[in-house]
């Protein structure tokens, strides 16, 4: 082959792979509970782990929440009972995604940073949403995003994470939110 046909095929090649299609998350594994359903990225196990927080004014809620981790990503969906209604708003909800930077750490990333938060949806509930970067313990480049919403006695909060290099981003994080069927009661 000729030195400038070697040339031409490598260009066409980079811009072939530059505008090639990003790669489309796939929902494989479903799970069901009480406060939710949804099909999870992967196959792998999704981890339980039940817990209790106390909100400022002392009321205590009974945290449920299932993760999953993968190679490429890691799904995260968590609910919280509370024993009394409470009236959820962006303050509330700006208030729970605060807590991604902490759950986040307990996933071994680091350097965290936020992005701006947005209104939404978890299907006809009012939900929140942000999105940030960060880098694992192991120096791997990662994307997060998160949801949450909350009616009556149930809040819930997601969080998936990605690997820059699965070529994944909020239209497959939208994608994983959209398909989580959210239980009112």
């Amino acid at each position: 082959m000729k030195p400038m046909n070697r040339i031409l095929l490598a260009i066409i090649l980079f811009l072939a792979a530059a505008i090639a299609p990003a790669q489309t998350i796939k929902l494989v594994h479903p799970y069901d509970t009480n406060a939710f359903s949804a099909k999870f990225p992967t196959d792998d196990k999704i981890l339980h782990r039940s817990s209790t927080t106390t909100l400022s004014d002392g009321t205590i809620g009974y945290i449920e929440d299932y993760l999953q981790n993968g190679e490429s990503v890691v799904s995260f969906v968590c609910y919280t009972e509370f024993p009394k209604s409470f009236i959820f708003g962006t303050s509330i909800a700006d208030e729970m995604l605060n807590g991604m930077e902490e759950e986040a750490g307990t996933m071994g990333i680091e350097n965290v940073v936020l992005g701006s938060r947005s209104d939404t949806g978890f299907g006809p509930v009012f939900a929140r949403e942000i999105s940030a970067t960060g880098v694992t313990k192991n120096g791997i480049p990662v994307v997060l995003f998160a949801r949450c919403a909350g009616v009556a006695k149930r809040a819930w909060a997601t969080m998936i994470v990605f690997t820059k290099a699965s070529g994944y981003g909020k239209k497959d994080a939208d994608e994983f939110f959209d398909n989580i069927d959210i239980k009112t009661r």
